[in-house]
């Protein structure tokens, strides 16, 4: 656990390539470091279709996006969505990485990312196999702040940090966001009506 947060934060990446709930409970996470560092951008690293939610929600200043079934295709088609995401992050010259989503995949990304600050789990959820390295130079408990809900494993990254606990709650914002294929839009088409 760092005994001061690290200053001068420019860039924020949150790798949280999950799940909606995921998300959800991540931005808990993203709204405490929005109260650390105002002025900093939060990027979000996460499925496609989650982009517009994110934003839509204000949990994220910015998002890169990646499609799942390219990252679960053939060698040569993860590899090309593997580069085409590390270059879009790499632009931002993030300082302070995430990782949320704890595999080795994301581990991967925040060693080639490269942040001066990198937060990780220790020890990770899955253990890691002989040949991995741990790239995070923060460590963060699985669960902070003596919670036993999993969002509070969301949250152990502002413990390690040494950021206070200002808002316990998710942080999303009212919106009409729908997600992609929502039913009303789909009924609406078939019946000939528009969405609202």
């Amino acid at each position: 656990m760092l005994q001061n947060p690290p200053t001068h934060v420019r860039s924020i990446l949150i790798l949280q390539t999950k799940f909606i709930g995921d998300l959800v409970l991540a931005s808990a996470l993203a709204r405490n470091l929005r109260l650390q560092y105002p002025k900093a951008r939060i990027v979000f690293l996460c499925e496609a279709n989650f982009a517009s939610f994110l934003l839509a929600h204000g949990i994220a200043s910015d998002v890169v996006a990646f499609r799942r079934v390219r990252m679960r295709g053939t060698p040569v088609q993860r590899g090309r969505e593997l580069y085409a995401m590390v270059r879009a992050l790499r632009r931002f010259r993030f300082d302070l990485t995430t990782d949320l989503a704890d595999s080795k995949t994301s581990r991967i990304i925040v060693r080639l990312v490269n942040a001066k600050t990198r937060v990780g789990y220790d020890p990770p959820e899955k253990p890691l196999r002989w040949l991995e390295r741990q790239p995070a130079n923060v460590l963060a408990k699985p669960f902070g702040f003596g919670g036993q809900h999993y969002l509070y494993r969301y949250l152990s990254p502002l413990e390690a940090l040494g950021v206070e606990l200002r808002a316990p709650v998710q942080g999303l914002s009212r919106s009409r966001w729908r997600p992609p294929g929502h039913w009303r839009f789909s009924t609406g088409i078939i019946s000939g009506v528009t969405p609202s």
